[in-house]
Order: C-alpha cells, then sequence, then structure tokens
C-alpha cells in the first residue's frame, strides 16, 4: 500500500539532531521519530499511530539496537537524512505489520 507524507522535518539541537516523518497510509496517520543525541540511552526510534484523539506508541527500537548513531550532532555535515534511513524502514515495517494484524483481529 502506498504513503503519503504529510510531514517530513529535521531538527538540529544543541545536543541532538530530530528526525519526524508523519505519513498517511490507507486510512493510518503513522508518526516516527527519531533521535539521535549526544548520550546513547537518550536516543530512540519510536512509531506512533494516530486514534484520532492523540498519537498512540506502537512500537520503538531500543537505543542498543538502533542503526542511527549517537553524537549525529557533532559531526560536520549538512545532510542528516542517510544516517535514519534504516532505522525509519525497520520502524515502518514493524509498523505496517502490527497495523494490518490489528485490522485482523478487529474483523
Amino acid at each position: 500500500m502506498k504513503s503519503t507524507t504529510i510531514d517530513e522535518q529535521i531538527n538540529r539541537g544543541n545536543q541532538s539532531v530530530d528526525f519526524l516523518l508523519i505519513e498517511s497510509k490507507g486510512d493510518h496517520k503513522l508518526k516516527y521519530s527519531i533521535k539521535s543525541d549526544s548520550y546513547n540511552n537518550q536516543c530512540y526510534a519510536r512509531a506512533y499511530k494516530w486514534d484520532g484523539t492523540k498519537w498512540q506508541q506502537i512500537c520503538s527500537i531500543h537505543y542498543d539496537e538502533m542503526q542511527t548513531k549517537s553524537k549525529l550532532v557533532y559531526d560536520d555535515t549538512r545532510n542528516y537524512k542517510p544516517y535514519f534511513i534504516t532505522d525509519l524502514n525497520r520502524l515502518q515495517k514493524i509498523t505496517w505489520d502490527i497495523v494490518k494484524w490489528n485490522q485482523l483481529i478487529v474483523q
């Protein structure tokens, strides 16, 4: 199923670089948030689904299992997106598998 990007942002702060993607896929609105922080244990990769009222987290990747490197903010680059792609692809696959599985249960 094809997805449509609603919003995509990469924000560089003092200690972190944050990637955000919001997409629409079928009847579902999905949000992916990935953070590369100066501290490993503050990095995260999370996926959320809009329930009509608020974003509900449906899966995540533990920082020890993330491919996005920590301390990305200290790299001298202007193109951060490639660093987030592996974790984004993994989150999207896991998220869509969960959404499809939940649809089967509800039916």
